[in-house]
């Protein structure tokens, strides 16, 4: 999964672009390419990013459950999507246990840091400013998570309280954290947004701010703490891996690999976004060598597949479509 002269190429490329805008700032010429600030002079380099073909994300056929089959203990459903696995007989107990406690079966959550709260990141889909191109079978699960206000707006462009720019892991269970208009006195932001919500499912990805500045102990314990209260509040936790973090790659390595064997342990679903990303420039980040590159982040045509927050929003919708056909309308 991780491959040595992935990183080692990424690191060349970023060193290479950063090069060139100091070039170009030096120079006071322009230089338009995904990352880089335009400056108007008449003088232009362009680049073109191209996706390997291993980063092409196929449209899968989505598997029809048999209603008059049981779901064992511990088997895995078939998604029919290459970056989402995990789902399992767990996650519809999870689901029963949620409705019991007066989750809204139509309202997701989402649980994160500032590729979270990115305007980029799902809010197009409640804007309607989207193009699913070769995906339209991803159609339906937007018009489901559309039919129901979360508490400002529908799922995809709700305002989470549990989610802010560079929050770390440990924001979750800090209630000094907590909005004070909407969650209660000692209450945590994780906790509030689900009592506040009451979703039955939760996007889920936290890491990116702490590749630099938590342990890994620390941050497993954390991740704990994140996918059994949602288990606890009867919410399925869909839990992501990170993209990558500039110059800090062997680190994230290990973060994802605790995900990914959090998400076995618990049998909750797991979201690879990491593994997604394998053959993009940059491995889908921008610039920085931190947050996602964008240009029309739910445009999946062709020419925009190959940016880091594209790709978020598409493998988004299947983690969703996944976790709907299988657990949600499924009755196993």
């Amino acid at each position: 999964m991780y491959i040595l002269a992935t990183i080692t190429a990424q690191k060349a490329y970023r060193l290479a672009l950063l090069l060139l805008i100091l070039i170009c700032g030096l120079a006071s010429l322009a230089c338009n390419f995904p990352g880089a600030s335009m400056i108007s002079i008449p003088v232009t380099v362009t680049m073109t990013l191209t996706p390997s073909p291993t980063s092409v994300l196929t449209v899968m056929p989505f598997p029809s459950p048999d209603p008059t089959s049981t779901l064992e203990p511990g088997v895995e459903l078939a998604t029919g999507y290459p970056y989402i696995s995990g789902i399992k007989a767990r996650a519809f107990e999870i689901f029963e246990q949620g409705q019991a406690m007066g989750n809204r079966a139509t309202v997701f959550s989402k649980v994160g840091d500032s590729i979270t709260v990115s305007d980029a990141f799902l809010k197009p889909f409640s804007e309607g400013n989207y193009n699913l191109g070769d995906y339209d079978y991803l159609q339906p699960v937007i018009d489901y998570y559309l039919q129901e206000t979360a508490r400002d707006a529908d799922s995809f462009g709700n305002t989470s309280l549990a989610a802010k720019g560079g929050w770390s892991v440990w924001h979750e269970f800090d209630a000094d954290s907590a909005d004070a208009q909407y969650c209660q006195p000692g209450e945590t932001p994780l906790v509030c947004e689900y009592r506040v919500v009451r979703p039955a499912v939760a996007l889920i990805m936290l890491g990116t701010n702490d590749v630099l500045t938590m342990s890994l102990g620390k941050y497993e314990e954390y991740m704990r703490g994140i996918i059994e209260t949602s288990i606890d509040m009867g919410v399925i936790p869909v839990v992501s891996t990170i993209p990558d973090y500039y110059s800090e790659e062997a680190k994230v390595q290990v973060m994802n690999e605790i995900i990914v064997r959090l998400a076995g342990e618990y049998e909750v679903p797991l979201w690879d976004y990491w593994t997604s990303l394998s053959g993009y420039p940059l491995h889908g980040l921008s610039i920085d060598g931190v947050h996602p590159s964008w240009a029309s982040p739910a445009d999946f045509s062709p020419e925009h597949l190959h940016y880091g927050m594209t790709n978020r929003n598409l493998t988004a919708l299947q983690a969703l479509d996944a976790v709907w056909r299988l657990v949600i309308e499924a009755r196993w």
